[in-house]
């Protein structure tokens, strides 16, 4: 268990106004709890809380998931009335989405966890992340872990070794890169993009750019199930980073 020597205050200020501001969290914790990745990023006014736990659906709880395409339901967690938002029917007929609607206990930590309509609580089948728009005292953020770490356990997740990643035929010469750039999570992904020379962003660009068009009309298909997407979503924004670069 995190004991908390860790601190998160006093919060410093933060610009929000780029994703891959180097202020844009003034605080961060990586570690590992009772077998789950847990990473922390705090600023003076956001909170960012993720779990590597995978689930059985797509599911976001009082704002929308764009780039996993949520969609508005007429669905909503008893008592404080978060609207509930999901990919498509299969997520609303699972085991996980009756918990988060059913069961007291659930509905009970995320209701503790979500306390402003700015908050929001997003599902996937890679994990969990929990965005808090607040200034937070250490107090409160080991509140969060605790009970986002209990509403896991409960919804079934768990924690499951990277699988390798395999590609669509017609895309194996970008193999190599995929086992390395196909990061479904935004923090990783932002953290492995930074952290990553010239060299090997203008190597991952000049190699899946070109083939973007096809990539996106391979992604269109309904019976798409690769990460293909993931790989494609890493080459824009490792070539947003060396124009950042070049403009530094």
């Amino acid at each position: 268990m995190y004991d908390g020597t860790s601190s998160f205050a006093p919060f410093e200020s933060a610009a929000l106004s780029a994703k891959r501001e180097p202020e844009l969290f003034s605080h961060r914790l990586w570690t590992k709890l009772d077998g789950f990745r847990l990473q922390v990023y705090a600023s003076e006014h956001l909170i960012r809380v993720s779990m590597d736990a995978p689930f059985e659906a797509v599911l976001s709880i009082n704002r929308r998931d764009f780039l996993r395409g949520t969609e508005p339901t007429n669905l909503v967690i008893p008592d404080s009335g978060f609207p509930v938002f999901a990919r498509d029917d299969s997520d609303l007929e699972s085991d996980v989405f009756g918990l988060l609607t059913k069961d007291r206990r659930a509905v009970a930590l995320i209701n503790r966890v979500i306390l402003d309509h700015n908050d929001s609580l997003h599902m996937y089948r890679g994990g969990l992340v929990l965005y808090l728009f607040e200034t937070a005292s250490p107090e409160r953020v080991l509140s969060v872990i605790n009970d986002l770490l209990a509403l896991t356990r409960m919804l079934g997740g768990r924690h499951v070794p990277k699988q390798p990643v395999e590609l669509p035929k017609q895309f194996c010469d970008l193999q190599e890169l995929a086992s390395k750039w196909t990061i479904s999570d935004d923090v990783e992904r932002d953290d492995a993009i930074t952290g990553a020379s010239d060299d090997d962003l203008a190597a991952l660009v000049r190699a899946v750019k070109p083939r973007l068009p096809e990539i996106n009309s391979f992604l269109d298909r309904p019976d798409d199930t690769t990460d293909l997407g993931w790989l494609a979503l890493s080459a824009v924004e490792a070539e947003q980073e060396l124009v950042r670069r070049l403009g530094a």
